[in-house]
């Protein structure tokens, strides 16, 4: 999600945004969510705002940011979006309340009301899978993605010297010095190679 839009933690922080601000916000909040998404035109939109598509099934939503209860034209709106876009679901997402005709229209044509409760809802489920996806990205490129590209040893005993012997076949080895504490195959740790030997084995 772009730095714009990462500050908004609810969704009375972004009932502050703006008609095509609010829509750019919903397409990056579901995108953060694991759907694939577009905008359609900025106008004669025929209804529907975004198209969403994940796990097989397209849905259009009709974007709607009001002060107010959003109404029944919301909800026709919609129903009408999922016919001409081809989509199996229709989906009013808005910042507040809807109106109980709009509730009642919804349940009766099978439109998806989303308000602020729900809004609140995906927020903190986009914010938790951002910092679940952070986290994996630190730990894939830190020490643990370094330490195994680099070769691993075994620890053997020769002559009451601790040695290293490397597992992919190479059949040198190296003496640790005293006070290098060596602990199972994490040897690669080891900051310096000391005395070269011959073979080990």
């Amino acid at each position: 999600m772009e730095d714009r839009f990462k500050a908004l933690k609810s969704a009375r922080d972004v009932s502050d945004l703006k008609g095509l601000a609010f829509e750019e916000y919903l397409r990056q909040l579901f995108q953060d969510l694991g759907y694939e998404t577009r905008k359609t035109q900025a106008s004669g939109d025929f209804g529907g705002d975004l198209i969403l598509e994940k796990d097989g099934v397209t849905a259009v939503v009709q974007a709607k940011q009001y002060a107010s209860s959003v109404g029944f034209d919301a909800v026709k709106e919609a129903f009408f979006a999922k016919s001409f876009y081809g989509a199996n679901e229709a989906w009013v997402v808005g910042t507040g309340s809807y109106t109980s005709q709009a509730q009642v229209a919804a349940e009766k044509v099978g439109v998806k009301l989303l308000g602020g409760e729900q809004l609140d809802q995906l927020i903190t489920r986009a914010r938790a899978a951002n910092e679940t996806a952070k986290s994996s990205k630190v730990h894939s490129g830190g020490i643990g993605a370094r330490a195994a590209k680099e070769p691993s040893f075994d620890i053997i005993t020769r002559s009451g010297d601790t040695v290293l012997k490397q597992y992919h076949g190479a059949s040198s080895a190296v003496v640790i010095p005293d006070g290098i504490t060596v602990i199972g195959s994490s040897a690669f740790l080891v900051p310096r190679i000391w005395t070269l030997l011959g073979n080990a084995g």
